[in-house]
């Protein structure tokens, strides 16, 4: 007598379980070797996610401090030591930020995953003080304004705010959270 398909497959799986056949459970070897390389991938990522942002807000330090320097001339005494001022507000700022901020590899996180990670936490804390160190940048923006109000300072204000977003992105990146 010829079964059904579905009736013969079944008939043979259960022939294969009476019998005691069954596939061996997979060693804890290749579950630990996966649980690591997913953890190395992961911190791989968030670095390589965080160096991308750095490296938005360094383009979004450089312009605005070209916009001050565009603005400069037109501004007064006062006007010219507040943009100083801010100059070196952007500048320590990203040099936090560009401080250990080299691309990342996928080789390092597996070779060196600890001291990857210690390179993580301290990016997230430079970030942390280069958003201190711009704490400040709105006021003294605001006395240029107050200053030179013929002066347009949106594009620094614009630019500031495009700074201090990439910043907060980074630090979202790389797995930490955004000192208040």
């Amino acid at each position: 007598m010829i079964l059904p398909k579905p009736i013969a497959l079944f008939a043979a799986c259960f022939a294969m379980l009476a019998a005691g056949c069954t596939a061996p459970p997979p060693a804890a070897k290749s579950v630990a070797k996966t649980e690591a390389d997913g953890t190395e991938t992961k911190l791989y990522e968030q670095l390589r996610g965080g160096v991308f942002n750095i490296e938005s807000a360094l383009d979004a330090f450089t312009k605005a401090r070209d916009e001050l320097k565009a603005v400069r001339p037109k501004l007064n005494a006062n006007a010219s030591a507040a943009a100083d001022d801010l100059i070196d507000m952007l500048n320590s700022a990203a040099s936090l930020a560009a401080d250990d901020a080299a691309e990342p590899t996928l080789a390092a996180a597996k070779t060196n995953y600890a001291e990857e990670d210690e390179r993580r936490l301290g990016l997230v804390a430079k970030l942390n003080d280069a958003l201190k160190e711009l704490s400040d940048a709105p006021a003294v923006l605001q006395d240029i304004r107050d200053a030179a109000p013929a002066v347009n300072a949106e594009p620094v204000a614009s630019a500031l705010g495009e700074a201090e977003e990439a910043l907060h992105e980074a630090i979202t990146a790389l797995g930490g959270t955004v000192d208040e």
